[in-house]
């Protein structure tokens, strides 16, 4: 039986960072800690609030479980919070050293960038009543 989403714990730590070095971030941009992070059974992600929009920061799939469904599972979580939380958009940022997360953003809706820094490019995202259970 599937686990529930919950919130991040300092017992998820470990985990997390693991899964973030692996995948090539640096101990400087993890920001997991104070962010709003999210553990489901196949992943997690976190986001945070910017300029009253709240924005993806980490977006993890278990090796393990990658693959469609579980990528529709995390990513239903994720616009679940955003609509438990009543926000209309959420701020995607697709990376320069990573633009095979184009699809992800296109998946969302998102069209063209609104804002583009140092080559990474920045998308709003409609979420409110997206997804319901």
């Amino acid at each position: 039986m599937d686990k529930p989403m919950r919130d991040y714990t300092d017992k998820d730590s470990d985990y997390i960072e693991k899964a973030l070095l692996d995948e090539g971030f640096t101990l400087e941009q993890m920001t997991y800690k104070t962010d709003q992070t999210f553990i489901t059974d196949v992943g997690f992600f976190s986001y945070r609030v910017e300029n009253r929009y709240p924005r993806l920061v980490h977006f993890y799939l278990d090796k393990k479980n990658r693959g469609a469904g579980a990528f529709r599972k995390l990513s239903h979580a994720l616009w679940e919070k955003m609509i438990e939380k009543k926000h209309l958009f959420c701020v995607l940022e697709l990376p320069k050293e990573k633009p095979y997360l184009k699809r992800f953003i296109k998946y969302y809706g998102g069209k063209d960038p609104f804002c583009e820094k140092d080559g990474d490019k920045f998308y709003y995202i409609p979420t409110f009543g997206r997804i319901r259970g």
